[in-house]
């Protein structure tokens, strides 16, 4: 039996996908997709899970540069989000997206300054 991913175990994964820029795309292309099928339950983190996929994408494309711990939480943060085995499966009717939403405000939330940064940053 597979152990639901944990917020933990997806910042260690995250370290792998920022050292390995090819492995950022996909994941990226993943979030949107998922994103895009489950909009409806996901509209409370909506923005912020798009202002964390362009603040990856624009690191990685080495446009932008933020503190290494925002940029691995943020791609924890999206890890969580694709993972269907997460601490609430995201089958679980209703309830299945409640954990993937709560992972993304705390990430946005403990990173606030930075990503008000990155905002700013997009504007000019």
């Amino acid at each position: 039996m597979l152990s639901p991913i944990t917020l933990e175990r997806a910042r260690e994964q995250a370290q792998e996908y920022v050292d390995s820029a090819e492995e950022i795309a996909p994941l990226l292309v993943k979030v949107r997709t998922k994103a895009g099928r489950n909009y409806e339950h996901l509209l409370k983190a909506w923005e912020s899970l798009h202002i964390l996929v362009r603040m990856v994408r624009e690191q990685v494309a080495g446009r932008y540069t933020s503190p290494v711990a925002t940029t691995l939480s943020a791609v924890a943060a999206l890890i969580y989000f694709v993972e269907p085995f997460d601490f609430i499966p995201d089958p679980v009717p209703v309830f299945g997206f409640l954990d993937d939403v709560t992972v993304i405000s705390y990430v946005v939330r403990t990173n606030l300054t930075e990503i008000s940064k990155f905002r700013k940053w997009e504007c000019s």
